[in-house]
């Protein structure tokens, strides 16, 4: 078991992600979800409300959570790890195609992928072999 930590839009993105691939690939009535996305499911939900509730309210907050608070999450096996891994490399490829199409703030985007490609390695360093 490994243990993760990510910066809660850094999350957002990779749940958003898997989320977005399930849908697409989900037969009418099944399933489709990942193991990884079941398994931070719950972190995912609870996060979610909470985000929903604090950008209704309370500004300030919502960008402190988003922006400097981090989720501790655990992988539970390597083929997770590799999932996630994978999954970033896909937010990354995703940023790029944002950036190259000029859709959102360029300067956010670039941004964006800079802290994915971070992440992308601090991930890979923690893979074993």
């Amino acid at each position: 078991m490994t243990e993760i930590r990510i910066v809660v839009w850094q999350f957002v993105r990779i749940m958003v992600q898997l989320e977005t691939e399930a849908s697409r690939r989900r037969p009418k009535g099944g399933g489709g979800r990942s193991s990884l996305f079941e398994s931070w499911r719950e972190a995912w939900e609870e996060l979610d409300a909470k985000l929903t509730d604090l950008g209704k309210r309370d500004h300030r907050a919502y960008s402190n959570l988003m922006m400097d608070q981090e989720v501790v999450l655990e992988c539970a096996s390597a083929g997770d790890l590799a999932e996630l891994v994978q999954t970033v490399d896909r937010v990354i490829k995703r940023l790029g195609d944002m950036i190259s199409r000029k859709q959102g703030k360029v300067k956010d985007l670039r941004f964006e992928l800079r802290e994915m490609k971070t992440l992308r390695q601090e991930l890979e360093a923690t893979q074993p072999g």
